[in-house]
């Protein structure tokens, strides 16, 4: 039983193999008969391009300084497109296919309203604490409103303390 199944997989890999052969070759042929069989016109190079720099041309086929072979240009097939010479197409199908969206730019201004919550608190950078060294209270406030502005060497309040007095 063991020997007989190693034969019928040999079989069909062997005749799989011969399949995909067939049809690769098949598939190779018919493309190179369509594109040997294009009319003279269609095939007829406009100009040669630089592979690496598109805005170097030559009007004959060369090779570049690198070695490789100038890419060839053909004319347009529909007249009607009015795009430049050279302008890259792609199949609407496929266009639908992969999604691509186009739209015409115009200029607008970005502005979004954006409704969000905070808290205004002053700046910590800027506060200063005073620690006095001794026992005492306050007597009078000459500053006594939050967020009244101080300038330098403003007299903010006044205190009393039994131990300086003594």
């Amino acid at each position: 039983m063991n020997k007989q199944t190693l034969i019928i997989s040999s079989i069909m890999l062997l005749l799989g193999l011969g399949v995909g052969y067939w049809f690769s070759h098949s598939n190779h042929s018919e493309h190179h008969s369509t594109v040997m069989n294009m009319p003279k016109a269609a095939k007829k190079a406009l100009f040669y391009r630089n592979p690496m720099n598109p805005k170097i041309t030559s009007p004959v086929p060369m090779k570049d300084n690198m070695g490789m072979d100038y890419i060839p240009v053909y004319a347009n097939d529909d007249g009607n497109s009015g795009a430049p010479t050279g302008t890259v197409k792609i199949n609407p199908t496929i266009v639908q296919n992969i999604g691509v969206r186009t739209s015409q730019a115009h200029l607008e201004m970005l502005s979004k309203t954006m409704r969000t919550i905070g808290r205004v608190t002053y700046d910590e950078e800027r506060v200063a604490r005073l620690h006095p060294k001794y026992d005492g209270w306050v007597e009078k406030m000459f500053i006594d409103e939050t967020g009244e502005h101080v300038h330098p060497n403003t007299m903010l309040l006044s205190i009393y303390s039994p131990q300086l007095v003594s």
